[in-house]
């Protein structure tokens, strides 16, 4: 490997790019969140040396302790142009014997659809701080990682598997258009005060500030005080979190928290999140975020696993859950990137495939 070249893009002084040029792989490095230390990394790999580079891949870092937390791979097997096979890769949760985990899903038929998928989870069963154990479950049905794994001593393995996220499949329609009516809906059935977030509901118009408007709406919401959008735009801008281009701009992940700090406001920001631990949150009062994949919220896209365009690229507000047709939970959203978003209504399939196009991000915050 070469030794990795450095940049300065935006000219503040800062390095804030690497790049790094090896054999068979292309890789560059980002200090998202201006602090140092590379949290972000996209890589080209051309894992047989035939000059092909057949696997993309996103890393981050979320801890900033120089190991990828989260890793999300593309990989084309026949060299087509299309990817046959998704990788994802997560570190383990605190208070759980899960080290790690990785979901792989393979596409045979080239319909966009996994034909086989299997879940690994690498385990310390012993509790002394190294994984020993790991877990297989394998789905060939498409019906999901259900019964008992298999069991198998580390050492006996010499490639690993990995674990399942929701379950993939298109929904039916778009619910934009859709939106929370509390005369409608059964109060003991709904999470979250989303009549009264509503409230504070603005539109951001053709710019690429929704980061910016979700924190809004939950400082308002926590605190009573409607900050001025260009306030916040100003300090972000200036501070190196957001760049204000209706194009090119917008808020990087590491980011979506900086003017919840900048306002004081105590705040968790978590990844692979859940949508117990989502509802737990507003149950309890508290505000959240989480970052999304707007086409398939806005236009009916399919959730594409396969497909390069499938990744997290919007931030929203949820402000409820709305079980009053138990068989159609609806999810509601403050999102400020759609005209009709005041409370928008998104059916719970539809959101949890949404949320899991990144690493399912949640900021939880507290008054």
């Amino acid at each position: 490997m070469t030794d990795p070249d450095f940049y300065d893009l935006d000219g503040d002084g800062i390095i804030d790019t690497m790049m790094s040029l090896d054999e068979n792989s292309l890789t560059y490095g980002y200090d998202t969140d201006h602090d140092g230390i590379f949290d972000t990394f996209l890589q080209e790999a051309d894992n047989d040396g035939d000059g092909y580079a057949e696997t993309l891949t996103r890393m981050m870092d979320y801890d900033a302790d120089g190991n990828p937390d989260y890793s999300h791979s593309l990989v084309d097997l026949d060299m087509d142009g299309d990817a046959e096979m998704v990788v994802t890769s997560h570190s383990g949760k605190p208070d759980s014997d899960v080290m790690s985990y990785s979901e792989i899903f393979i596409d045979h038929d080239g319909d966009h659809q996994y034909d086989e998928a299997y879940r690994v989870e690498n385990v310390d069963s012993d509790n002394d701080g190294l994984a020993d154990t790991v877990r297989i479950w394998t789905d060939t049905d498409g019906s999901g990682f259900h019964g008992e794994p298999e069991l198998y001593a580390l050492e006996d393995l010499t490639s690993g598997f990995m674990p399942d996220g929701p379950e993939y499949s298109p929904v039916a329609a778009s619910a934009v258009g859709a939106n929370f009516d509390a005369d409608k809906a059964e109060p003991d059935m709904v999470s979250g005060s989303p009549k009264e977030s509503m409230e504070h509901w603005e539109f951001q118009g053709p710019t690429s500030r929704c980061a910016i408007y979700a924190q809004k709406f939950v400082i308002a919401d926590l605190t009573g005080k409607d900050i001025p959008v260009e306030e916040m735009v100003e300090v972000a801008v200036e501070n190196g979190w957001f760049v204000d281009d209706p194009h090119n701009g917008g808020t990087m992940t590491l980011n979506t928290d900086k003017m919840l700090d900048y306002y004081g406001i105590e705040h968790d920001m978590v990844f692979d999140a859940d949508i117990d631990s989502l509802e737990k949150a507003l149950n309890n009062g508290e505000g959240v975020i989480v970052s999304i994949d707007s086409n398939q919220v806005w236009n009916d896209k399919p959730n594409d696993i396969f497909s390069p365009d499938t990744a997290s690229d919007h931030a929203v507000q949820v402000i409820g859950i709305d079980r009053t047709d138990p068989a159609n939970p609806m999810v509601v959203l403050n999102d400020s990137g759609h005209p009709e978003g005041c409370g928008e209504l998104v059916p719970l399939e539809m959101f949890e495939n949404a949320w899991s196009a990144g690493d399912r991000q949640m900021i939880v915050c507290r008054a």
